[in-house]
């Protein structure tokens, strides 16, 4: 590669000493030094070409697997603003999240962000990515797409895949919504309506709402309301508030009930009584997320299970 051992274009032997001793410095120096190069470029092209791909290769085969794996998680499809801000909340809630988009670029700012992160890169309106996603084991899907017409494509795919998964759809036009709930979604999102609603109560009731933001954006200690399923025949029903202990044993207030009939009960008393079917709203106050975590993961049980396996 380097044509040393072929000759020299010009005799060194025949010139003087000084030059002979000059052309022989040069030219040790030279092939050292083109050595030294040519080392490092190719050590730098194979670092990057093997490196790279080994460490794609193992990068995807551990997604891979913890897809295989993942239970009772929540599937972001569309990872633009509003997708942002919904990884970010469940985030903040130890709640399992898979988030899907077509963008590399956006993928790639929420997975910088976010460096445990289940991503993947396709069109969340294809059914094989779903299955990838684990929607026949998830929880729950958020279509916050950009276009509501790819929304409502992906609510109707998301339905018949998983008939018992929740789905929020976001909806740019309000006369969307009512399409968006005949295909399937348990409840739809219009950030126009929900952003002027929040500018009149910024105006009418400021207090209110600097308290809600505190709540939302306090990184030191996480407080949500939290709503938990009563089961029929669980430990909770048919019994009253005061005799479940909620306050003493989970640390959580009770603020309201929604009831199987639709209809909601607010501030209930200890003497309440509580029925299957039944949804307890419930303050789980300041705590930090490891705690905030544990109480989410031991409500619902407290209100489900019967009394032995409590």
């Amino acid at each position: 590669m380097s044509t040393v051992g072929y000759g020299d274009y010009v005799d060194v032997n025949s010139l003087p000493d000084d030059g002979r001793a000059t052309a022989m410095t040069f030219l040790i120096v030279f092939n050292l030094s083109s050595y030294l190069v040519l080392l490092y470029v190719s050590g730098t092209i194979a670092s990057f070409l093997i490196e790279g791909s080994l460490a794609r290769f193992f990068r995807r085969r551990r997604m891979d697997r913890l897809l295989h794996e993942i239970r009772g998680h929540f599937i972001v499809c569309g990872c633009g603003t509003t997708g942002r801000h919904i990884v970010e909340e469940l985030a903040k809630v130890n709640a399992g999240v898979v988030a899907m988009d077509s963008d590399e670029e956006a993928i790639n700012a929420l997975t910088k962000h976010y460096p445990g992160l289940l991503a993947i890169r396709g069109d969340s309106m294809d059914d094989e990515l779903l299955r990838e996603a684990g929607l026949e084991r998830a929880a729950g899907l958020f279509a916050a797409l950009a276009e509501d017409r790819d929304n409502i494509v992906l609510t109707l795919s998301a339905r018949q895949m998983a008939p018992a998964a929740r789905i929020v759809a976001r909806a740019t036009q309000f006369e969307n919504i009512a399409k968006l709930k005949r295909v399937g979604a348990n409840a739809v999102i219009s950030p126009n309506h929900i952003g002027g609603l929040r500018m009149a109560s910024e105006m009418v009731r400021p207090a209110v709402v600097t308290f809600l933001d505190t709540m939302l954006r306090d990184h030191s200690a996480i407080m949500r309301f939290e709503n938990v399923s009563v089961r029929a025949g669980g430990h909770a029903d048919g019994r009253r508030i005061a005799e479940l202990d909620i306050s003493r044993k989970l640390g959580i207030a009770v603020i309201g009930i929604k009831r199987s009939s639709g209809t909601i009960e607010y501030n209930p008393g200890g003497d309440t009584a509580l029925h299957g079917g039944d949804e307890v709203i419930s303050d789980h106050g300041p705590r930090t997320a490891r705690q905030a975590g544990r109480v989410a993961r031991l409500t619902p049980a407290y209100f489900a299970n019967s009394g032995s396996n409590w």
